[in-house]
C-alpha cells in the first residue's frame, strides 16, 4: 500500500494543479470585465470567509456538531465510487485514486481555489494549488504509512493549530482583501 502513496499524491496533485489553474484563468477573465475594479477584491474576501468559516468549524465543534458530521453528498460518493474502479493492482492505479480524490469537496480546498481565482493568472493559480496540495502530503502521507495510530497521537496538536493556521490566513486574505477595496 506504502508503494501506492507516491503515485497517489501525484495524481492528487495533477488534480489540484488543474483546478488551480482553471480558476486562475477564470479569475483572470472576470478582473477584464467592465465592473468596478473593488469586485476584484470578491475572491480574496471569498477566501478569507471560507478559511475563517473552517477556522471557527475547529474551534467551536461542540457548538455546532451537526457541522462536522454529515454524510457524504452525491458528489462525494460519485468521486469515491471513481476511484474505488481504479486498479490497485496497477501501476497507474495510485495515480488514478489520487487523481479522483482530487475531486472531493474540501472547505480549505474551496478557500484555495478562491485565492487562485484571485490571482487572475492559470500559471499561478496552479502554482497555488501545488503549494496548497504539497502542504497536505507529509500529514497524509504520515497517515497513509501509520494509519490512525499517528492520527490520534497527533489530535490534540492539530486540533490547536489547525484554526490557528486558518484563523491566520483568513486574516491575510482579508487584509489583501480590504486593501483592493481601497485602491
Amino acid at each position: 500500500a506504502s508503494g501506492m502513496l507516491l503515485p497517489y499524491h501525484i495524481g492528487r496533485l495533477t488534480t489540484y494543479a488543474s483546478l488551480g489553474a482553471v480558476a486562475g484563468l477564470a479569475g483572470g477573465a472576470l478582473t477584464h470585465l467592465p465592473w468596478p475594479t473593488a469586485l476584484n477584491a470578491a475572491p480574496l474576501l471569498l477566501a478569507a470567509s471560507l478559511f475563517l468559516a473552517q477556522a471557527l468549524r475547529r474551534a467551536l465543534p461542540a457548538r455546532h456538531p451537526a457541522a462536522t458530521r454529515h454524510p457524504p453528498g452525491r458528489w462525494a460518493r460519485a468521486v469515491a465510487t471513481l476511484a474505488a474502479k481504479a486498479r490497485r493492482s496497477r501501476p497507474d492505479g495510485g495515480f488514478m485514486i489520487g487523481a479522483a480524490l482530487g475531486f472531493l469537496p474540501c472547505g480549505f480546498l474551496y478557500g484555495a481555489l478562491a485565492l487562485a481565482a484571485a490571482s487572475g493568472s492559470a500559471a499561478t493559480g496552479a502554482l497555488a494549488l501545488l503549494a496548497f496540495g504539497a502542504g497536505t502530503v507529509p500529514a497524509l502521507a504520515l497517515l497513509g504509512i501509520a494509519g490512525g495510530a499517528a492520527a490520534r497521537a497527533s489530535h490534540p496538536l492539530l486540533a490547536v493549530a489547525t484554526p490557528i493556521m486558518l484563523g491566520a490566513n483568513a486574516a491575510v486574505l482579508g487584509v489583501l482583501g480590504v486593501g483592493m477595496l481601497l485602491r
